[in-house]
């Protein structure tokens, strides 16, 4: 099944930078927080229905690559 995930940053906090994500045909976008050290992506509010974490566990995996790089772009996507 092919699967694409729109992620996206949209503001600078005191603990880090906070990006959305969302899914072509699924309703809302869910959010996560990249800590400020880099060293972990938080869930802080899921896409609606998204009950086993499906998309975010892709959204933290791809976040994590480009902090290994020392790179947190304004947008990127998940594509399998």
């Amino acid at each position: 099944m092919a699967m694409l995930i729109d992620i996206v940053r949209r503001e600078e906090t005191a603990k880090g930078t906070v990006y959305s994500y969302s899914v072509p045909n699924r309703e809302g976008e869910g959010f996560v927080l990249v800590d400020r050290d880099k060293s972990d992506v938080h869930l802080l509010a899921p896409i609606p229905g998204e009950a086993d974490q499906h998309f975010f566990q892709r959204v933290r995996r791809k976040l994590m690559q480009h902090a290994a790089r020392g790179q947190l772009p304004e947008r990127t996507i998940w594509a399998s």
